[in-house]
């Protein structure tokens, strides 16, 4: 699954097909590009689903779900995916998993989804890593992204982390390193102005002297 119909297309779809048919040797009549299905001899389907119709994931019963960008799939869509997850038949032994696959997207149901998941190391196994760990990247390309991004906006495509630009004023800020102490003679004017800016403040002191 993706979070919408046109991301299972462009990024999913194709691969898949072709994958399927190096590696299981499966024949375009058992691909339904309509219905986004392929199957298999032995009577297993793949399915692709979008997380935005979520009315269409009711009623299966999934052996493996790979939810791929679940950051954007709303509290109900993950709901509905992890109720849709059925041992076989007459195979109680065989319950159903769930892979989830994202980049964090601020403090949504995939958050609270991962700090379940943390807690709970019997039923989930949790991988969370930077570009460093991963080490798939090309380094220059991320490298130049940093010098390009805001801080969160980079820690959130590079580094893994939760937070998010949004809503968040003055985040760059460190009073520590931005400030100075200002000594007021006493009879002297001080001015502050400020630029409230959402991605970065600019504060300037003018201290006029009655000299």
């Amino acid at each position: 699954s993706a979070p919408t119909a046109a991301m299972i297309k462009s990024l999913i779809w194709e691969p898949l097909k072709a994958s399927c048919r190096a590696n299981f040797n499966i024949p375009d009549s058992a691909i339904n590009n309509s219905e986004l299905t392929i199957r298999f001899p032995n009577g297993v389907f793949i399915r692709c689903k979008s997380a935005e119709q979520k009315l269409n994931l009711r009623g299966l019963n999934v052996g493996r779900w790979i939810a791929d960008e679940a950051a954007l799939y709303s509290e109900e869509v993950l709901m509905e995916i992890f109720n849709r997850l059925r041992p076989r038949v007459g195979a109680p032994d065989t319950g159903g998993r769930m892979i989830v696959i994202s980049t964090p997207h601020g403090a949504g149901p995939l958050y609270q989804l991962y700090q379940n998941a943390v807690q709970d190391k019997e039923s989930f196994l949790v991988h969370h890593y930077t570009y460093k760990q991963m080490r798939s990247g090309h380094l220059p390309t991320i490298l130049k992204m940093k010098s390009i991004l805001s801080p969160l906006k980079f820690a959130s495509d590079y580094l893994c982390s939760f937070e998010t630009v949004e809503d968040q004023f003055f985040y760059a800020w460190d009073k520590h390193k931005y400030t100075a102490p200002v000594e007021d003679a006493g009879q002297d004017t001080l001015y502050t102005l400020h630029d409230w800016n959402k991605k970065c403040m600019a504060a300037c002191v003018i201290q006029v002297r009655n000299e």
